[in-house]
Order: structure tokens, then sequence, then C-alpha cells
């Protein structure tokens, strides 16, 4: 809508007038003062300046809609609950985190175990096959050093070293039909019939590919255990391969299995 003042120069001056009125107070004021300036038809300018005024008025007069302070409270809970939720996640991080390191190092520590229980009995056997030495026999300190030897021998026993493996039933049986078949394997290492084939084949029988002939039953046998028994049968016949020509090794490491 468009007015059109005449002033006393007669100079036609239009005031456009937007369709949609200002809401707010501030500008309605604004408006207001605007059509207070200049030298103005006094009826064109009464009329628009009552109108300004409904506006103003209708503006001071509208309701202004309260804060529902249960939905804040909801809000807030909302916020809480997604920072416990924050705070949970990391935490949980943390002990998953933590908990692998734990199974590391409790891996780690089995590991160490057996390799000392390893050097235990190698030690052991090393000295019990020099006391049997024909050596000794004509030694001059022969007394002294069979004394010397014994005490090695009870500081050694002094040592209790365990491992335990959670087995069933059907593992437990499997365990023992490799026991004897590697009990066997050593009494004929006793009597000096080490044979080398032999622990190749079963060595070859631990192996997802095998590298030369296997031995079926020693592997049938096997593959009834443990999945740890597996590994640790495997690691004993690896030593057992690469110490072929150190009988008293050879002895020490099948010992470590408690093959009794």
């Amino acid at each position: 809508m468009a007015y059109r003042i005449e002033t006393d120069k007669h100079d036609d001056i239009d005031i456009e007038q937007e369709q949609q009125q200002p809401d707010d107070p501030y500008e309605v004021s604004c408006s207001l003062s605007k059509y207070h300036t200049g030298d103005t038809d006094a009826e064109d300018s009464q009329e628009q300046v009552d109108k300004v005024k409904e506006q103003l008025k209708k503006v001071e007069q509208s309701p202004v809609t309260p804060v529902d302070e249960h939905e804040v409270e909801n809000s807030l809970n909302m916020l809480k609950v997604h920072d416990d939720a924050q705070e949970t996640k990391n935490m949980d991080n943390y002990l998953l985190q933590t908990l692998d390191e734990i199974e590391r190092r409790t891996e780690k520590l089995r590991e160490t175990v057996r390799e000392v229980e390893t050097e235990r009995l190698y030690l052991l056997e090393s000295l019990n096959t020099l006391m049997q030495s024909q050596a000794l026999v004509s030694a001059g300190e022969k007394d002294e050093l069979e004394l010397y030897m014994d005490r090695l021998t009870n500081r050694l026993l002094t040592i209790n070293i365990s491992v335990q493996i959670p087995r069933n039933p059907p593992q437990e049986e499997s365990l023992q039909l490799v026991r004897t078949l590697l009990r066997k394997l050593q009494n004929n290492m006793r009597q000096g019939e080490t044979d080398s084939g032999m622990i190749h084949r079963y060595l070859n029988s631990c192996m997802e590919v095998a590298n030369g002939p296997v031995d079926n039953t020693f592997q049938g046998a096997l593959l009834g255990c443990a999945v740890e028994d597996q590994k640790e049968i495997r690691k004993i016949l690896t030593s057992m391969w690469e110490a072929k020509d150190d009988i008293d090794r050879q002895m020490a490491v099948l010992a470590s299995m408690s093959l009794a």
C-alpha cells in the first residue's frame, strides 16, 4: 500500500508500507518515529500513527510462552545419560586394554616357566650323565666331585615348577597316548637307540604342512589333545630335532613333559 504526502513546497513524497508489520517492539517504535518525522498531512499521519500504535499494543500484549520445567529437566537428564554412556564406554575400553595386556603377560610367564623347567631338567640329566661317567673312576678327586654333583642335584630338586592345562576326559586320553609313544622313544634313547627318523616323523605329524613322512598313530592321538598341549608337544619335538646330536638335551626336553 502506498501513501502520498504533500509538503508546503508541493513536492510529492511516496511512503511504501510493508505488507507484513514488524513484530519486534523496537522495530515498531522505529516505525512510529519514522512517521513523526517531517511535515506531513495531519489526517494521513494520524491514521498511520494510530495503526502503528495498535500494532505496538498487540505486540506488547502477546502472551509469553512459559518455560516447561519438566521439559528442561528431561533435556538435562538426557545430556547426563549421554555423558554417563560415554564415560562407561571409555571405562570399558580401558578395562579391555588392561585385560589384553594381562593376558599377554600371563602367556609370556607360562612360556618362561616352561623354559625354566626344561633348563632344570637338562641340568639334572647332565649331572646324572656325569655321575655315571667312567671318567670319574680314575679321577683323583672322585669323592669331592661326587659331593659337588650331589649338592648341585639337591639344589636343582628344590625348584618345583608346574604349568597346568585344563583338559576334558577325551583330551586326557589322547594326551596319555601321546605320552606313551614319547615314553617309548625316551626308553630307546636311554638304551642308545636314538632314532632321528622317528623324531622327524613325530614332528611332521604336528605340522599343518608336513615336511616329509608322518606317523599316523601319533598324528591321530595328537589331534585329540588340547590346543595348548599340541603347541607344547610340537615345541618339544622341535627342540629335540634341533638337538639331535645332543642326547642329554633331548632327554631333558622329553623329561619336561612329565611322561610318567
